[in-house]
């Protein structure tokens, strides 16, 4: 059945997980170390997002550690990018969201959110939020320190989360007199 072969995709994906965290498998290589390893980083002035295939699971990190991974436009736009070519990989079995340094993610970059407001479906975090919501293949988060806002509420649309004791969650969106986004409410 369906619903097996997700659990066992997942449970597969999750092992690989571990086994990385745990050191058997190199949790950073570069691309001479290991013949089945590519990177496929995107740089913007403004943030970057990372992603890294190791042994058929695709890692896609939030690397801003200076900003707490606080997500740019043009980070969602390649993380949106990453998910979509990773469901579409027939050699990926999953794909695993995490944050670079001591955060998970901070949530929006509010400057870049006021400067560059989500005005039509096709904005990137609207873009992000439908690829990760379509992904086929299992979604795992690894977190680690504070997932705040679309920090946190992403996580809903995973498939296993991952939280390390100093994982904090925080969602803001009441004390700012917003309403909660990405079907969190």
């Amino acid at each position: 059945t369906s619903g097996m072969t997700r659990f066992r995709a997942v449970s597969l994906a999750l092992f690989a997980l571990l086994l990385a965290l745990v050191g058997v498998l190199p949790a950073a290589v570069s691309a001479g170390d290991d013949p089945r390893l590519t990177l496929n980083p995107t740089r913007g002035p403004q943030g970057t997002s990372v992603t890294a295939t190791v042994n058929g699971v695709q890692t896609i990190e939030i690397a801003r550690p200076e900003k707490k991974n606080a997500i740019t436009a043009a980070m969602y736009a390649g993380a949106a990018d990453a998910l979509r070519k990773g469901d579409a990989d027939p050699a990926l079995r999953a794909i695993v969201i995490t944050g670079a340094g001591d955060a998970f993610s901070a949530g929006n970059d509010l400057k870049d959110f006021l400067e560059n407001p989500p005005r039509t479906k096709d904005s990137p975090v609207f873009q992000f939020m439908r690829a990760l919501s379509n992904v086929g293949l299992p979604v795992i988060a690894a977190v680690n320190g504070v997932a705040v806002g679309i920090g946190t509420t992403m996580l809903l649309h995973c498939d296993l989360v991952y939280a390390s004791p100093e994982a904090r969650f925080q969602l803001p969106f009441v004390n700012l007199a917003l309403v909660p986004e990405f079907a969190s409410s």
